[in-house]
């Protein structure tokens, strides 16, 4: 009997069936990748990232404001003044003390000079010639007077002879000096003469002139040759002006040095002379000045000085004492302004009121002028005032939208501005925005990562100035 064989078929276990016949340590990992897969896959998907402004907002205040401009500068004493040695030598005496007062005309000491008499002798002898020299030139002026006197005469002479015979010519009239009918010759030799005339007065006019300019230079040399030998003489210095006596740097014994000025003259192409002096300071021996009386002076620029005004309060800090402040008065404002490097500045003296004697002349200082002020008004930070086409508006938070309110501005300090009408004390109003990023929490989240953002829903947050959330 015939047996037939059936075909064998291999049964492959399922992915369930093989899961199941996996350990329970295999199982584990694999069930903590799936999750993980699955984890990121949603983080993908919801965590979308979402764009919120945020609003930093300041309340309209009612209050003062004060509108001023600041600027820096130094501590000067009133007619301050340096006095130096008019000699080279020593000093002999001292007459004074720091501290003390002086009147004008009082002896404060005297100089001894080291000069030899053969230095003297020069000295003496250069200022000689320099007298000589300026004499000659205010005579040359006075012989040039002279001179164009006689031109002018001259001009005037020639040119009444043309007049004459212009007229006479319209009129067949004679020539006064001829008796006869003017000829060619005696024409063209009037109208040279007026003209040689006219020339002349010219050409001495010009050298007139220069005269002046040789005259300056002599005097120039004259005060130069002068002071020269002012230094080789013993000399007894007295005090300018009255006042007190500061910063005195001697004793009897101490070297000094006088004032030195070179003048140097020039000649141009045209034949006048030109002359220019400069000096170096000789010793300072000590310095005089009501320091009772202190004063600040500032350079303010061209847009602020229109807003300066003699009287305005201004106030005053120093770097010696950087906690302390104290009260300063407008006295005066130049009309004239200094440019240097292309920039206008112009003078402006601050008087300190009632300065203690801890302040001293030279300290650097601050001030803050007071040019307007407005109490009792609305203001708002400065950051809140937006301007487009020469209008002002700011932008209100009011039952939750921002609307832009036009506004009319007054005065502004270095924060708040003053808003004279368009908002109300009390207004909320936006000073700044920030653009925040937040992102929509994964329903995925888990203690793998925690879920994320903190602006949730994406709604719009409200800040005022203090940083606080509304």
């Amino acid at each position: 009997m015939a047996i037939s064989a059936k075909s064998s078929k291999t049964v492959r276990p399922s992915f369930i069936g093989r899961f199941n016949g996996l350990s329970l340590w295999k199982k584990g990992v694999i069930l903590v990748v799936v999750l993980l897969l699955l984890w990121f896959a949603g983080s993908k998907v919801f965590g979308r990232k979402s764009t919120t402004p945020q609003y930093q907002t300041a309340t309209a205040q009612r209050g003062s404001i004060i509108s001023t401009v600041n600027e820096s500068g130094n501590v000067s004493a009133s007619s301050q003044t340096e006095v130096t040695s008019p000699s080279d030598g020593l000093i002999q005496q001292v007459y004074v003390k720091n501290g003390e007062t002086v009147q004008a005309g009082q002896k404060l000491f005297s100089v001894k000079s080291t000069a030899t008499p053969q230095i003297k002798a020069s000295a003496y002898a250069s200022y000689e010639n320099a007298v000589a020299s300026y004499q000659s030139a205010t005579q040359a002026k006075q012989a040039m007077e002279a001179t164009l006197e006689k031109d002018r005469n001259a001009v005037l002479a020639a040119a009444d002879a043309v007049n004459i015979m212009t007229s006479n010519v319209g009129g067949n009239k004679v020539n006064p000096q001829t008796g006869t009918q003017y000829n060619q010759n005696e024409i063209d030799q009037t109208n040279s003469t007026y003209t040689n005339a006219e020339e002349t007065f010219a050409a001495d006019q010009t050298k007139y002139a220069q005269e002046d300019t040789a005259i300056a230079a002599a005097n120039a040399q004259l005060n130069s040759t002068s002071l020269a030998y002012q230094a080789t003489q013993n000399a007894t210095v007295t005090a300018p002006i009255s006042g007190t006596v500061a910063n005195l740097s001697v004793q009897p014994g101490s070297a000094v040095t006088a004032s030195t000025v070179t003048t140097t003259s020039n000649s141009t192409s045209f034949g006048s002379s030109s002359s220019s002096s400069s000096s170096s300071g000789g010793s300072s021996v000590l310095a005089i000045g009501n320091y009772s009386k202190l004063s600040i002076l500032a350079q303010v620029n061209e847009v602020d000085i229109p807003k300066i005004k003699v009287g305005q309060q201004a106030t005053v800090t120093l770097d010696a004492f950087p906690n302390a402040t104290y009260v300063g008065q407008v006295e005066s404002a130049d009309s004239v302004g200094t440019i240097s490097s292309g920039v206008v500045t112009y003078n402006v003296y601050i008087n300190l009121v009632s300065p203690p004697s801890s302040i001293k002349s030279g300290m650097s200082a601050s001030v803050a002028i007071q040019t307007a002020r407005a109490d009792n008004v609305i203001t708002v930070p400065s950051a809140a005032v937006q301007t487009s086409n020469d209008s002002s508006y700011v932008r209100v938070f009011k039952n939750g939208k921002v609307t832009e309110v036009p506004v009319t501005t007054g005065i502004s300090d270095d924060t708040n501005t003053e808003i004279t009408s368009g908002i109300n004390e009390g207004d909320v109003v936006i000073t700044g925005t920030n653009t925040a990023t937040s992102n929509i929490a994964s329903p995925f989240s888990s203690g793998f990562g925690g879920a994320r953002g903190g602006a949730g829903g994406g709604g719009v947050f409200f800040r005022n100035s203090g940083g606080a959330a509304k």
